[in-house]
Order: structure tokens, then sequence, then C-alpha cells
């Protein structure tokens, strides 16, 4: 029940003010501070790309997905909190119009 609710209120809260408070609200049960979230448009190129994240450690939980998959869709491999980023491997090249959304947390 938790991971649907997390994920329902997580594609909504880029557009919705009303979905974001709801995401924290959820994510404030389980996790100690919400660092980061956002959406970030892939560059493409290659496989691996970097989305830049300010405050981010590298101990940091990250959790990315797919939020619009571009002419050629791909999915996500890994996606791994590092010092002000997040590396996110993808198993084929997003070339560059994939739009990624992440949320990073910090626990308490």
């Amino acid at each position: 029940m938790f991971s649907k609710r997390l994920r329902d209120a997580f594609k909504r809260a880029f557009t919705d003010k009303t979905a974001e408070d709801e995401l924290f609200a959820v994510l404030g049960a389980s996790v100690g501070q919400v660092v980061a979230m956002g959406t970030f448009t892939t560059a493409g190129g290659d496989t691996a790309e970097t989305i830049p994240a300010t405050g981010v450690l590298a101990t940091d939980v990250a959790v990315v997905s797919i939020a619009t998959a571009g002419a050629v869709p791909t999915t996500i491999v890994e996606a791994v909190a590092a010092a002000d980023s997040i590396s996110v491997t993808l198993a084929a090249d997003p070339d560059n119009d994939h739009v990624l959304s992440y949320i990073v947390t910090r626990s308490a």
C-alpha cells in the first residue's frame, strides 16, 4: 500500500502543489528529510546521465523514474546519489528527449 501511494504521489508532485504536499507527507513518515526533487531532461549520447542536485550526498538515497519516455524508450538500470548529483545509468542511449523525475532522501 505504501509503495503505491508513494508512486502515485510522486507522479503528480511535479505538476500539482497539493500532490507535492502529499508526497512530503508520505515521505515524512518514512524518511528523515527530502533533500532534492525535480525533473531532468536527458542530454543523450551515452547510457550515463548526471543530474545536478546541489546538497546531495553520496550517502543519500536517490529514486529516479522516467516521467516521459522519448522517441526510442529505454529503462533505468541504476540511480546512485553522489556529491551534488545523481548518477543514472540507462539500458540504452536516451537521446535528448526523455524526462526523468527524481527524489533524494536522507535518513534522520
